[in-house]
């Protein structure tokens, strides 16, 4: 088994080129770190079996780190399929708009032109579900989800106090909820 002075020299080591490898692969820091993170701890259980040498350390992290890759991108396939099979099947109206509502209006709206991720964090947020359900259900680090969701809805202020419906304050001056 390798010692925890091993890791931490390999981390060092090779840490920053394996995360920018997983970094290509994930297109984004917050799960890059994660699955650079799942890489060593893989090492580590790799090491309980087998015995490790020096010599090919690097090819079998990289080697690890491709294998995290691909099951990173297949759980986030199975989650996203699941995910919107799931909001298929209950075909559940959204509680907050009954269509006369001007305000309703435009923030449906502007959910349907949003980007993924946000789009779907803020729709699944709309119908009740917690930061952690979203996360775990889209493959995303809570973290972004989070953060994702903060952008979102600051954009999505931004906006509605340029259309009218917000003052400079905060304030809704317009009716319905967000």
């Amino acid at each position: 088994m390798i010692s925890r002075e091993e890791i931490a020299g390999f981390y060092d080591i090779y840490g920053k080129e394996l995360f920018v490898y997983i970094y290509r692969y994930a297109g984004a820091h917050e799960p890059a770190e994660d699955m650079l993170q799942d890489t060593f701890v893989r090492l580590i259980a790799y090491s309980e079996k087998k015995d490790i040498s020096s010599d090919n350390i690097r090819a079998l992290l990289y080697s690890i780190a491709r294998s995290v890759c691909i099951d990173y991108s297949r759980k986030k396939k199975f989650r996203r399929e699941t995910v919107l099979d799931e909001g298929a099947e209950q075909n559940i109206p959204d509680p907050h708009t009954n269509g006369d509502n001007p305000l309703d209006e435009f923030i449906e709206d502007y959910l349907m032109r949003s980007k993924e991720p946000g789009k779907t964090i803020l729709l699944l947020r709309r119908q009740g579900k917690t930061f952690e359900f979203i996360a775990e259900a889209t493959g995303i680090p809570l973290r972004t989800v989070k953060r994702r969701a903060a952008e979102v809805l600051e954009d999505l202020r931004c906006r509605l106090r340029s259309a009218g419906f917000l003052r400079d304050n905060g304030m809704n001056s317009g009716s319905g909820t967000l």
